[in-house]
């Protein structure tokens, strides 16, 4: 089983990837993002760009919204360690920062399968948060950009997201950040 998110939508296979088809789907607008699905393949969570999550329990077959709105939208990550407990990442565009600049990261957490979030960090020095994985309940990595200055740079938490230290920043090179993975 594999799943793709496109601009309107997601597309499933079920046969290594031979033939895709798209799932059914929602009026939440466009711009899907980050999805999650558990090891099994059933229990899904997809983000759509205008801060909207939606669920599968069948295997990506059907989706629901599992929330109204989110605090923060945008989000270019999302990562689960369970089918309950998961953290989004993303640009905030709310009071602090203007429609034309997002340079606030955000960090969203869930401990009920998205059903209840809670805004774990908003901070404007480290940049947006495009890309994100947490390893554990505590430790997390999450890739940050500063659009305005172009400065990249990796960041990790050990309190399950409410603090970031810089690990590594690199402002030689023009970073956007599609997607940040660990497999052991």
């Amino acid at each position: 089983n594999g799943w793709i998110t496109v601009w309107s939508g997601i597309l499933r296979t079920s046969d290594g990837g031979l033939t895709w088809k798209g799932c059914s789907t929602w009026e939440l607008g466009e711009g899907l993002c980050a999805f999650y699905f558990d090891k099994g393949g059933k229990v899904g969570y997809s983000v759509s760009r205008q801060g909207y999550l939606v669920a599968t329990s069948d295997g990506g077959q059907t989706w629901k919204q599992r929330v109204g709105k989110l605090p923060a939208f945008d989000f270019g990550a999302a990562s689960f360690i369970s089918p309950q407990e998961g953290w989004l990442f993303g640009p905030y565009a709310g009071p602090w920062a203007s429609d034309i600049n997002y340079s606030y990261g955000v960090v969203c957490h869930t401990r009920d399968g998205g059903l209840n979030w809670d805004v774990r960090f908003v901070d404007s020095t480290k940049g947006e948060f495009r890309a994100g994985q947490f390893l554990t309940p505590d430790k997390g990595f999450a890739f940050g950009v500063d659009e305005i200055n172009w400065v990249a740079g990796i960041f990790m938490t050990t309190d399950g997201g409410y603090t970031w230290s810089q690990v590594a920043r690199d402002s030689s090179y023009r970073y956007q950040p599609i997607s940040l993975q660990f497999v052991d």
